[in-house]
């Protein structure tokens, strides 16, 4: 199960409860959870905020060029 997914439930919340705590649209939500996308660096922070975690502990691993 991809780590957002599992947090978001583990607090009890929707994708929709996610996008709406977070201003995103639901499609976006659904997205960073299937890993067809990877949140932008701001967005990263909001999000283990809303998740009450680090952002390192969101699994998410961005590349470097």
């Amino acid at each position: 199960m991809n780590r957002i997914r599992e947090l978001r439930m583990a607090r009890g919340l929707t994708q929709e409860d996610l996008a709406r705590l977070m201003g995103l649209p639901v499609l976006t939500i659904g997205r960073w959870e299937r890993g067809q996308t990877i949140p932008h660096p701001h967005n990263l922070k909001v999000l283990a905020k809303k998740l009450g975690v680090q952002v390192n502990e969101l699994g998410i691993i961005r590349e470097t060029r």
